[in-house]
């Protein structure tokens, strides 16, 4: 016992070694996650090398807009293998790769993962990686949290063609971009000039369908609006005889707001603000206040509002009828698990929760995040049936110093759609006495060619493997495929693909293993063919 017990604290000695080794060489690492992470793919089989390269990646915190340590861990892979690397002003890296022959190849994939966690999960995704875990035949984060296999997995599979026993392929450009998941900043950034990218072929590896190869993209962009309220006076006659409750709309699937906006899932924000405006008409209730949502591309999945009113007697039950018979059947079948608890909000040594909203300026509030805010699928494309055109999310709502700030996410692959949507929201919440604050500039979509040489040769191939051929398809969704064309030359050819994830931007993400062991393989018999 005691030969135990001096092995597990010199192993928990030499990981705390070298977690200081490694944040001396310019990135944090979560050496407990690593270590876990490395045992829990020994039993995944091939591709070993892949396999590795997301453990040790998932041990690296990659918030987006705070990816310095995983840039450390990318550029410390090419100072291994002494590879030429730059990066550009923002950031982005790109390492190159010498070849067997022929023109290079573009590998690209970004580095910041969406950070979202379930609201009793304690984790700190600035200083904690992620431990993997091995689930039903699919890969998951051992806690509540997302995964970052979006696109976590495209990143370690450019890195693993590093370690991969020899194979032909020809001059390898890996780009790494920054902050896609906040509006493909990175690519919006990128110095391809100043970063040395001569490509004009372009592998993506960031979609989600191992079944499809993508050859479009939507565009898209981000609406800011700032609603401003105006409480009750304090001195209120009847302020010291409210009671205030709070309601939490919570257990929603939620899911990418784009990928998944056509599943007819919860929007959290929606379905309470539904919950108060009942109570403002039916129990006379005072709206105090109103939060939720995180993340701009992706469908809140909670949402909390505090309520305040005169009468004596429990809000529950009312508000749970109300859940159980008027919002739970519109979702029965895309979100089973979407609740609702109410709970008296006590007094304390802060003092009760501020005034309520004057009733004109609750009710404008409601109105807008439950009806008036455009959410959803707003048309489907008349050219590729089953595929959205045009959609817009109503992503979060946070209260700040003026009131209360409003983020809706916006898509389209028609440019002209995605401004009259944006131009409808910005109306409707100008109409109810808010602002627009930040209206940024729509990224570009990526239109689909499907004459496309590296199409071909992807579907070919991918043929090849799995004895049938793949879908062909386009996604709702900002690929960087679209600003790459735009910022490198207009002629790269570009596809996109990769294995099956369920669930990205949730806790409930998690990557189907069969697929990954094909898709690495179909990335190099690409490459191969590409090769002179």
């Amino acid at each position: 016992a005691k030969k135990t017990t001096s092995s597990r604290f010199l192993l928990l000695v030499v990981l705390l070694c070298l977690r200081k080794a490694l944040i001396i060489m310019g990135f944090k690492v979560d050496v407990v996650a690593q270590e876990a992470n490395l045992r829990t793919v020994t039993s995944l089989g091939e591709p070993k090398t892949m396999w590795e390269a997301f453990a040790r990646l998932s041990a690296v915190p990659r918030p987006s807009g705070k990816e310095e340590d995983i840039r450390g861990f990318v550029r410390s892979v090419a100072e291994k293998k002494k590879l030429a690397f730059k990066e550009d002003a923002f950031g982005n890296v790109l390492i190159k790769v010498p070849g067997k022959g022929g023109p290079a190849v573009l590998i690209q994939g970004h580095l910041d993962m969406v950070t979202e966690k379930n609201s009793d999960v304690h984790h700190d995704f600035e200083e904690q990686g992620i431990q993997l875990a091995v689930q039903d035949g699919f890969l998951r984060s051992a806690k509540k949290t997302t995964l970052g296999a979006d696109n976590g997995i495209g990143v370690a599979t450019a890195l693993a063609l590093l370690e991969e026993p020899a194979f032909d392929h020809p001059p390898l450009e890996l780009l790494f971009t920054l902050d896609e998941e906040r509006g493909l900043v990175g690519a919006r950034n990128l110095d391809s000039e100043g970063l040395g990218i001569t490509a004009r072929t372009l592998l993506n590896l960031d979609t989600e369908e191992w079944a499809s190869i993508y050859c479009g993209c939507s565009g898209g962009g981000d609406s800011v609006f700032q609603y401003g309220v105006e409480r009750e006076e304090s001195s209120s006659s009847s302020s010291s005889l409210l009671k205030y409750y709070k309601v939490v709309v919570k257990g929603c699937t939620g899911g990418h707001s784009g990928v998944d906006i056509h599943r007819n899932r919860c929007n959290a924000i929606e379905a309470l603000a539904g919950v108060c405006q009942v109570l403002l008409g039916e129990k006379g209730a005072k709206l105090v206040s109103l939060t939720g949502g995180d993340k701009r591309n992706a469908i809140p999945r909670e949402a909390e509002a505090v309520v305040a009113v005169v009468e004596n007697g429990d809000l529950g039950p009312f508000v749970a009828h109300y859940f159980e018979t008027a919002v739970k059947p519109k979702f029965a079948d895309t979100d089973p698990l979407a609740a609702v608890a109410v709970t008296e909000v006590v007094p304390n040594g802060s003092g009760p929760p501020p005034p309520p909203l004057t009733a004109e300026c609750g009710a404008k509030l409601l109105g807008l995040l439950a009806k008036d805010i455009t959410r959803g699928v707003v048309k489907f494309s008349e050219a590729i049936p089953g595929l959205v055109e045009t959609s817009s999310n109503l992503a979060s709502i946070k209260a700040n110093d003026g009131g209360y700030e409003i983020v809706c996410s916006t898509r389209s692959s028609v440019t002209s759609e995605l401004e009259r949507v944006r131009d409808d929201l910005a109306a409707a919440v100008q109409s109810a006495g808010g602002k627009v604050t930040v209206r940024s500039e729509p990224y570009t979509g990526w239109n689909p060619n499907l004459h496309s040489k590296v199409l071909n040769l992807t579907k070919q191939k991918y043929a090849s493997i799995v004895g049938v051929e793949p879908e062909i398809k386009a996604i709702h969704a900002g690929l960087e495929c679209g600003l790459l064309i735009a910022k490198i030359a207009p002629d790269l050819d570009c596809v996109s693909f990769g294995p099956t994830i369920f669930d990205a931007h949730t806790p409930d993400e998690r990557l189907q293993i069969d697929t990954v062991k094909p898709f690495f393989d179909l990335v190099k018999l690409v490459l191969n063919d590409l090769c002179d």
